[in-house]
């Protein structure tokens, strides 16, 4: 497996050496972790392996995201626009985003690795913060505001200031 966000002259390196006709390049991407390359075969079998069941294909773009078909239970791992009406939707556990051409699953281009990686990473739910009660932690790894209490002043105050502010605006909007 390989990290390719460290370097783009690496990921087509990597590409060209794992490509040969059985088997297909896509990219891996489990809950709370980095996206990776894979080189898996193109079976659709491995691909329910992987993903632990039947599997859903969704269309995006110019790739194909193939996730576990029964996945209302399982963690969110990406937040992206996948339906027509533009609304964007949360896709729960692990994915593999993979090139279709002629109903036949295909390796990934060097750009479109690139590409879906990137926008994996800046669309992945950080659970790096998160304890296993999915409580965020702070940075010292203990609960934060778990012993505080809530200083209700402040932010009425907070939520005030946010208000007159949205006011003052739309006065100017329409003067």
């Amino acid at each position: 497996m390989f990290n390719y966000l460290r370097n783009n002259i690496l990921i087509i390196k990597q590409v060209q050496k794992m490509n040969n006709s059985e088997n297909i390049i896509v990219i891996y991407k489990e809950v709370g972790k980095k996206p990776v390359l894979k080189k898996v075969k193109n079976n659709i079998e491995i691909f329910e392996l992987l993903l632990g069941g039947e599997i859903e294909i969704l269309q995006y773009e110019d790739v194909q995201i193939i996730c576990k078909k029964d996945r209302d239970k399982l963690l969110p791992n990406v937040y992206l626009n996948i339906n027509f009406n533009k609304l964007n939707t949360s896709i729960r556990g692990n994915l593999i985003i993979v090139s279709m051409h002629n109903n036949t699953f295909k390796s990934l281009t060097k750009n479109q690795a690139i590409k879906y990686g990137k926008l994996l990473v800046m669309e992945s739910f950080n659970y790096e913060k998160i304890n296993t009660k999915y409580k965020y932690l702070n940075s010292s790894n203990k609960l934060a505001n778990e012993n505080k209490p809530i200083n209700s002043n402040k932010t009425l105050n907070l939520i005030l200031d946010i208000q007159r502010d949205i006011l003052k605006f739309i006065r100017n909007i329409n003067a």
